[in-house]
């Protein structure tokens, strides 16, 4: 399982990230960012993750086994399946891939080391706003603070003022600055931003998602400039002159603010922010942005696709690999009598040519068919050792027995497995409950045998008792 999380939450969303970001790009070329738009592009970066979440938890505690379609070519209720494809699509083990583990303790380790600079930040700022001092400036109610820090806004209502900008600039640009930050408190970007520098952390590894929560602060820059200038030309410049001016009372202090950590600003932030503001008409040269996101959002579905196949494949392999120090269970004793009846009743379809139930083309039947209602217990056919458990195309679930001297028995379309690979079996103990899992089942519910011997199927009739061979 934990070679599954590094695959499907760590691996498939990096390399879905860097076709994302190349993509829109490759589009929408050095165009200034979007509110909407970038809060898009972040959505569509981690939708991958939130599926691999989802995969996960549905194949772990509710299993849909959906059939994808065949790696190779199907004959009726079997499949022959390609040596390549098998080892293709074969889930690895933890300890086949000895390296998973270690990813996933570097992962957590970075991250919650990220993680505690941000809260600490928090609590800071919480701190600096419980001390500061109530003011009202030109109809707004702020907090003076004596730490060198920006203007900020924090949580639902507050907005914190360093007290030595707030001596030195005149009211009329101190408005301009609250406007500012009021904008960010309608927006709740405070939370927002705390959500991005989360996501920063939890997903370090992942540089093209940074950059994108990077734009997403820069876009939310820029949208709050829009509405502290309102639609006044004159104001530009202003507003202008009250950012650089602001920006030269906070230097040398940038990074050692609290908010630092959780809205990590860039030089060239500001310098497009001031070439947006200067910018006589902003919406003249926006791209359109409707037809990269749809497209990208498109392009998510074979993602989809092969995130759910990898979680379901992982799912079907129920049984853990065993270590290598655990004593080896006997070899079964090789069957030289008849086999016990899997089930009860007569045998419905025989081995042999028959006509496949979904093109109806003649195939050859590689076992025989009983016709028994769903939850019907199934009974190990000799004394052997459980050698398969799992899920495949056509077949559903199935459980496969080694019973020694090359004789292996097989029974498809089952509703439940009751044993695991390893497992030791007596004839007659019940291995299995009957169901209609598969896609071969269409005919109706029943139980697939299958006999095998040297590696070649045989009749299972040549070796059932007569009263149920015929």
């Amino acid at each position: 399982m934990t070679d599954l999380i590094v695959y499907l939450m760590l691996g498939v969303p990096l390399a879905w990230s860097l076709v994302a970001t190349g993509l829109r790009r490759l589009m929408l070329k050095d165009s200034a960012p979007n509110d909407t738009g970038e809060k898009y592009q972040l959505l569509i970066i981690l939708v991958p993750i939130l599926l691999g979440a989802l995969w996960l938890a549905v194949s772990r505690w509710l299993p849909v086994h959906v059939p994808l379609p065949p790696l190779v070519e199907s004959d009726a209720a079997s499949v022959t399946v390609h040596p390549v494809a098998v080892k293709a699509v074969q889930p690895h083990t933890a300890a086949s891939l000895p390296w998973v583990p270690a990813v996933l303790v570097l992962w957590a380790t970075v991250a919650l080391v990220r993680l505690m600079p941000m809260g600490l930040a928090l609590v800071k700022l919480r701190r600096l706003a419980a001390r500061a001092t109530v003011r009202e400036i030109n109809g707004a109610v702020v907090r003076i603070t004596p730490a060198a820090m920006p203007p900020i806004a924090w949580g639902r209502s507050t907005i914190l003022l360093p007290e030595s900008l707030a001596a030195q600039m005149p009211t009329a640009e101190l408005a301009l600055i609250l406007r500012h930050e009021q904008a960010h408190l309608e927006r709740r970007d405070p939370l927002y931003f705390a959500a991005l520098a989360a996501l920063d952390a939890l997903l370090w590894f992942n540089p093209f998602l940074r950059a994108q929560t990077q734009r997403c602060r820069l876009a939310a820059e820029l949208a709050c400039d829009a509405l502290a200038m309102g639609k006044n030309p004159a104001e530009r410049e202003t507003y202008a002159r009250v950012l650089i001016r602001t920006l030269k009372h906070t230097a040398g202090n940038v990074r050692q603010y609290a908010p630092a950590v959780i809205s990590n600003v860039k030089s060239g932030d500001y310098r497009m922010r001031l070439q947006e503001i200067m910018h006589a008409d902003p919406t003249a040269r926006k791209p359109k942005r409707r037809g990269i996101y749809i497209l990208l959002a498109l392009a998510l579905v074979p993602v989809a696709a092969v995130q759910f196949a990898w979680a379901q494949t992982a799912s079907s392999n129920t049984a853990p690999a065993q270590a290598p120090t655990q004593p080896r269970a006997p070899a079964p004793q090789p069957v030289t009598s008849a086999l016990v009846a899997p089930v009860d009743g007569p045998i419905s379809l025989g081995f042999g040519p028959r006509p496949q139930p979904l093109n109806g083309k003649t195939a050859f039947h590689q076992g025989v068919d009983y016709p028994v209602p769903v939850g019907t217990p199934v009974r190990a056919p000799a004394d052997g050792t459980v050698s398969a458990v799992r899920d495949r195309w056509g077949y559903g679930k199935v459980v496969e027995i080694d019973h020694g001297n090359g004789l292996k028995t097989r029974f498809a379309h089952l509703a439940r497995q009751q044993v695991k690979v390893g497992d030791t079996v007596k004839a007659g103990q019940i291995v299995a409950i009957s169901g209609d899992t598969g896609t071969l089942a269409s005919a109706g519910a029943h139980l697939h045998f299958e006999v095998w011997k040297n590696g070649k199927p045989i009749d299972p009739a040549t070796m059932l008792p007569a009263k149920t061979a015929g």
